[in-house]
């Protein structure tokens, strides 16, 4: 699992509108990319973007590691008439959105995107239950366990201890963002990629929901 992942830009022949791709957590490129082609056969410029699902830091601003994706973005969105469609794949995908927007105001992602396709997401994680560290739990075991299962004994048990720290740190954040909240020293905003979204002033004009009743994260009720 790569710390700062690529971003894959594939031109189109359509000029004007680029489509980003934003992958789940545990997908690999390849899982990604037979998306990503379903536009780029349109015609469309893509860019494919996968985060590693690791907190950069605290709050909505640094969930995601996404430099690379800034990067890749403002390589193509080179007009000022430049157009964008996301299409976010579960919370790590819509974290990925959400940090992009923060960390790179100046990219100015969600002014100039017109349509926003959530795909098994969002899903409001603010404050502290033992539902929510189970659902991350369930990510983690995700994104893990087939490390695990292919790793050596020593690598093995520290993917482990490793994935069993990310799910402590995540309660352990859901406590100071309540904390905080509560205080009146931060906005919900600040620390809820939901409520980022929600309360945006400049969301795009088509916003597409879409959950799965299979999923056991982001539930389709």
């Amino acid at each position: 699992m790569e710390l700062q992942p690529k971003a894959f830009v594939t031109h189109g022949k359509l000029h004007g509108t680029v489509v980003a791709v934003l992958g789940w957590a545990g997908a690999t490129d390849r899982n990604v990319a037979k998306y990503a082609e379903i536009y780029s056969k349109k015609g469309y410029t893509t860019v494919q973007f996968t985060a590693a699902p690791i907190v950069k830091g605290w709050g909505t601003k640094e969930g995601r590691e996404v430099k690379n994706l800034a990067m890749a973005l403002d390589s193509v969105l080179i007009n000022r008439s430049s157009r964008l469609i996301i299409h976010c794949f579960s919370m790590n995908g819509f974290l990925t959105l959400t940090s992009l927007d923060s960390q790179f105001p100046e990219l100015k992602v969600l002014e100039k995107c017109d349509g926003l396709f959530l795909d098994s997401c969002p899903a409001s994680f603010s404050g502290f239950s033992l539902d929510n560290l189970k659902s991350h739990s369930l990510v983690m075991d995700h994104v893990y366990d087939g490390m695990i299962k292919n790793a050596n004994f020593v690598s093995a048990n520290a993917f482990k201890v490793y994935k069993k720290l990310q799910t402590s740190k995540f309660g352990y954040r859901l406590l100071m963002d309540t904390f905080w909240v509560k205080s009146g020293f931060s906005t919900i905003e600040a620390v809820s990629p939901y409520h980022y979204i929600l309360n945006h002033p400049n969301l795009p004009p088509v916003i597409t929901s879409v959950f799965s009743n299979a999923d056991i994260v982001c539930s389709a009720e």
